[in-house]
């Protein structure tokens, strides 16, 4: 154990640098001193829609993104010009209640199924009013009814929203923490591998003891490098609010138990990735031309079955899907945070992820010791599963 600590340590502060961390913290603090400038407190500029004609009455809106304006003693053939050559707005030509022309220049405007409905109600208040309807009877037809709404069993909207974003971080965190430990995973063994110091570093520790170093060493990476985005985050959030509203995180919603055991599950799940990726880049020749390498966006198959119990979390294949414990490290956390897992779910989740790991550590070992002293060629599918059978 003393040995494989050794292991973790050097891996760990092969990594571990104050200096890049720092530059990581400046980077971020000007990101949000940048984006700070260019958002603005200013207001959304409506679009301006010169309108020709009285047969409707059209209104303007705060909800709307457009402005009517009333075109004056201009002809038609004068406002056609001047929105086909860009130096005027577009044109709303009300020839009749059922005559209604709108002329642009180039394209449909974005905000143009919103016009299309402002311009229908009018063309139906007006119709009204032609076909002899008093005031009185008008505004009886375009009151608002009063509609009760009774819910059996009333959620809290807002903090559900709370809840589902915490979530999402924390699927976000786990996606993070295992392609962070990978890359320093595939680029060290497959580096080691290459230069020929296997032989030597074998000979020393045990081929168990070096991938458990390895483990250890790049779990504490991945929560090191999740540890640095999270400070430099809400630094630059920190620096962000000194100029606009700075983003707010319902972390209130969050207890210490449900954090202690989301992190539990978190670096569990770092050590399951780990040994499984451990395995794989130990049996590759050359990482430049190996298509073992694609094997790296596996974990992407978590975060897809993830998502969707942001809104389900008590859907019987997600259920599922956080006991099972490929995907328990990322559901399961989901699951605690958004619903209310029973108290066995959560103990039987974490029950199969352990031995999991052990059969993956030791899986990792037996390819390790055999894979890392072959070069020229990859063990094959067939020798991996032999090897996989004796661990």
């Amino acid at each position: 154990m003393r040995m494989a600590l050794q292991v973790a340590a050097f891996e760990f502060l092969r990594v571990f640098k104050i200096k890049d961390a720092v530059i990581t913290l400046v980077l971020f603090v000007c990101g949000a001193l940048f984006y700070a400038w260019i958002s603005g407190e200013e207001k959304r500029v409506k679009a301006p829609i010169s309108v020709l004609g009285d047969a409707i009455q059209l209104e303007n809106a705060d909800h709307l993104p457009f402005n009517f304006l009333p075109a004056g003693a201009q002809s038609e053939d004068k406002l056609r010009e001047m929105a086909a050559s860009g130096d005027g707005p577009p044109v709303l030509v009300v020839h009749s209640i059922e005559d209604v022309e709108f002329f642009v220049k180039d394209e449909r405007p974005s905000w143009y199924p919103q016009l299309l409905g402002v311009i229908r109600d009018a063309q139906r208040v007006a119709a009204m009013r032609g076909s002899g309807l008093s005031e009185d009877a008008l505004s009886q037809v375009f009151a608002d009814r009063q509609v009760e709404l009774e819910v059996h069993e009333p959620r809290n909207e807002a903090e559900d929203q709370k809840r589902e974003s915490i979530a999402f971080l924390c699927v976000m965190a786990m996606m993070l923490g295992v392609f962070m430990g990978n890359v320093h995973l595939f680029t060290g063994i497959t580096g080691e591998k290459q230069n020929r110091v296997t032989e030597s570093v074998m000979s020393a520790i045990p081929a168990q003891t070096w991938i458990d170093g390895k483990l250890i060493g790049l779990s504490l990476v991945a929560i090191y490098g999740l540890l640095v985005i999270a400070v430099c985050w809400f630094v630059g959030n920190e620096v962000y609010g000194i100029f606009r509203e700075k983003f707010v995180l319902p972390l209130e919603i969050v207890d210490p138990v449900q954090f202690v055991v989301v992190l539990a599950l978190t670096s569990l799940g770092f050590v399951l990735w780990f040994a499984f990726f451990g395995a794989i880049a130990a049996t590759i020749d050359d990482p430049n031309t190996s298509s073992r390498s694609m094997f790296m966006f596996l974990p992407m198959m978590t975060m897809i079955v993830a998502i969707p119990g942001l809104n389900e979390p008590d859907d019987a294949m997600f259920v599922f899907w956080s006991i099972f414990p490929a995907t328990s490290s990322t559901c399961m956390p989901v699951r605690l945070v958004v619903a209310d897992p029973a108290w066995w779910e959560l103990a039987l989740a974490i029950g199969l992820l352990l031995p999991a790991i052990w059969v993956l550590r030791r899986f990792a070992g037996k390819v390790f010791a055999t894979a890392m002293l072959t070069h020229g060629t990859e063990l094959g599918w067939l020798e991996i599963w032999r090897v996989f059978r004796r661990a």
